[in-house]
């Protein structure tokens, strides 16, 4: 019956006070993990002493395991005491600092951006956590490799924060591809170019700089890359850059083969050496190829003058042109007659010669300070002998064409019935302009 009244006892008992709310769960922090596992093994330990005053041996193979449970889970929480590599990673493609470097004449200006990033060592440091990461940039034609260090720091709450990211070493550069071709073809380039031709040529003739001027021949040259070559291996670049430079009288081309290579320190493509080839410094005619008109100017006679040339105007049309001359035909007054008795507007004998074949070649005596003469080679005539020669460009003018046109003229006069042999020349002069 107690036990009964004992029972009944129980519906007398007061109902519990209102739950109070619990606060919401958070995630627990690796500082509350280490807390927790210190906590759990200091409660085995004395679990272990308790018993090893009860069961010696049960107690000895426990306090083995329990070693072991505690080293592992101790070994577990040290592991993960520490930022992950993925996310040092990521803090270094984050916050690893781009090289810069001058492109200067053949290299891109493209700005590096970050690719790639690998964990070389880490480990903890003196005030916290620490890691060496090579860190990779491209900007499209170089890549740029260096190593960074990352320091962190544990905050309030046990994680882990970015301190610093600093760079550890210099960058090293690999090119990935050859020359900016834009840039190469730029007028600061090109004179890059031929001043290393120069050099070149130099080298070859024992000469420096005497024989010709390969920067002067070929300033403001149109250039174009024709062909390219690129090692990546040996960080070498072949290129072959075709230049083109025409004036009022000449033209000057060439093809020259042009061999880089890259610094990886500096970042820099650099001329070793160009090959020029022959003919390069040699001056072309072909802006003289079309028709020339020519405008009487004055004449010289050796006596009195005939100035028919006054209503005969010169043309002179060039078809072809070398380095060595031109060929065409000229059309022209002759004076297949004795000296007037005064100067005379015309003469009989007056000849007009119409187109006349001829060629003309270049007097490299007379041919000097941007003047080029050439002298004009007609074909023989029983009436007398005509020759010609035109300057392109004069003493007093590099732009002016003139052109001078002989006529020598024997015949026989006689003196008391006497015959003897008597010449006469005159020499017309014109000026030029191409239609």
């Amino acid at each position: 019956m107690s036990d009964e009244k004992k029972l009944d006892d129980t519906t007398s008992m007061k109902p519990l006070a209102q739950e109070v709310p619990r606060p919401e769960e958070q995630d627990p922090t690796l500082g509350d993990v280490r807390r927790t596992t210190g906590r759990w093994a200091q409660a085995r330990v004395a679990h272990l002493r308790e018993l090893l005053g009860q069961h010696r041996l049960v107690a000895a193979l426990a306090a083995v395991v329990v070693v072991i449970l505690v080293a592992a889970i101790v070994l577990a929480v040290g592991t993960v005491d520490a930022p992950s590599e993925e996310t040092i990673t990521s803090d270094a493609l984050a916050n690893a600092t781009a090289p810069t470097r001058d492109p200067g004449d053949f290299g891109t200006d493209a700005q590096y951006e970050v690719t790639t990033a690998k964990v070389n060592s880490r480990g903890t440091s003196k005030d916290g956590y620490e890691a060496e990461v090579e860190v990779t940039f491209s900007n499209g034609s170089v890549e740029a490799t260096t190593t960074a260090h990352l320091d962190y720091q544990r905050g309030a709450d046990g994680d882990w924060t970015l301190r610093s990211c600093s760079a550890a070493s210099s960058p090293s550069f690999v090119a990935t591809s050859g020359v900016d071709q834009d840039r190469l073809a730029s007028a600061s380039g090109i004179q890059t170019i031929l001043r290393a031709a120069q050099e070149s040529l130099d080298k070859d003739t024992g000469q420096s700089g005497q024989v010709v001027d390969l920067a002067g021949i070929y300033k403001g040259a149109t250039a174009k890359l024709t062909a390219e070559a690129f090692d990546r291996d040996s960080q070498r670049d072949v290129v072959q850059v075709h230049l083109a430079k025409a004036a009022s009288f000449t033209s000057y081309e060439c093809d020259l083969t042009v061999h880089l290579s890259f610094d990886s320190s500096s970042a820099l493509w650099k001329v070793d050496q160009v090959d020029v080839p022959d003919g390069a410094t040699t001056a072309g005619f072909g802006p003289l190829v079309g028709t020339w008109k020519g405008t009487f100017v004055s004449q010289e006679a050796s006596r009195s003058k005939c100035l028919g040339a006054k209503q005969s105007p010169l043309t002179l049309n060039i078809q072809n042109a070398s380095a060595d001359g031109f060929a065409g035909t000229l059309s022209t007054l002759a004076h297949f007659h004795p000296a007037p008795d005064s100067d005379a507007e015309d003469s009989q004998g007056d000849a007009s010669l119409s187109d006349t074949s001829v060629t003309g070649k270049l007097n490299q005596d007379a041919s000097k300070d941007g003047r080029y003469v050439f002298d004009l080679s007609l074909p023989d005539d029983s009436r007398g002998t005509v020759t010609a020669q035109v300057s392109f460009g004069t003493e007093d003018d590099p732009n002016a064409v003139m052109a001078t046109v002989k006529t020598d003229y024997s015949y026989q006069q006689t003196f008391l019935l006497i015959p003897y042999d008597s010449q006469v020349s005159y020499t017309d002069s014109y000026s030029l302009s191409k239609e």
